[in-house]
């Protein structure tokens, strides 16, 4: 889509080591963001070989490099059980006297038009939410407010301050992108996958009823799309599901 056809070694050597950096690689632990994710997806960046195009790897090798230089402290990782279910997270900032969780977010530019009418994504507060949860679990407090720093590169930070945060039945009742799955069904889904009770194969598209806006919204001038229609290993599921990669 961006027009090369080669990829600089250099840049994909920093593709691979975003990947291979990353706090839970090689982990069959549950994310706290598998909770707002699609269970098929986990299943095949986990279980499959799977090539990807790195113009799509841009604004998150982006992220992680912005990331690294916000993030000066060493890493805050949590652990905690939802459900039954050992889950882990790292949020960007943890403050026992202000009792705040934060995260920082990085977008592209486009997207902040929608974020300074839309406000904080659902999605966000969830997850500031779920880690303040398991930081309760873990640490023995638990953040009562969550605040949400969004980057773009053209622009200023966005500050979003989420109150009240959800509490573990909130977070697990919770149903991401407008679809008809809750947090609860996702975290099971997934966890039967890294855990190597199901395969990917036989769970349901999920990222087809997972949109990206309120699909109820009046004002929107075009149709929301769907979680798979941005996935990078869309060809291996469908294939799988369809019989063929479209």
């Amino acid at each position: 889509s961006c027009g090369l056809t080669t990829c600089d070694p250099d840049y994909a050597a920093a593709v691979l080591r975003q990947e291979r950096d990353h706090y839970a690689f090689g982990s069959s632990t549950v994310q706290v963001t598998h909770l707002t994710s699609c269970p098929r997806k986990t299943g095949i960046q986990k279980r499959e070989e799977y090539a990807v195009n790195p113009c799509a790897r841009s604004a998150p090798l982006t992220g992680t490099a912005f990331h690294r230089e916000v993030k000066r402290d060493a890493p805050i990782k949590l652990q905690g059980h939802l459900d039954g279910v050992l889950v882990m997270g790292e949020p960007d900032k943890l403050d026992l006297e202000q009792a705040l969780v934060l995260d920082w977010k990085h977008q592209n530019d486009f997207s902040r038009n929608y974020i300074k009418k839309e406000g904080a994504k659902r999605e966000w507060a969830h997850q500031v939410s779920t880690y303040a949860e398991l930081c309760g679990q873990q640490e023995g407090w638990r953040p009562k407010i969550g605040v949400i720093v969004n980057h773009t590169t053209a622009a200023g930070p966005l500050h979003f301050r989420i109150e009240p945060l959800m509490s573990a039945d909130e977070i697990l009742a919770f149903k991401p992108l407008y679809s008809p799955y809750t947090s609860r069904e996702l975290l099971h889904a997934t966890n039967d996958i890294l855990s190597g009770k199901r395969s990917w194969r036989d769970l349901p598209l999920y990222g087809q009823k997972m949109v990206f806006g309120d699909p109820a919204d009046a004002e929107r001038k075009s149709k929301p799309k769907t979680m798979c229609q941005y996935c990078e290993v869309y060809g291996i599921c469908t294939e799988a599901a369809k019989g063929a990669p479209w």
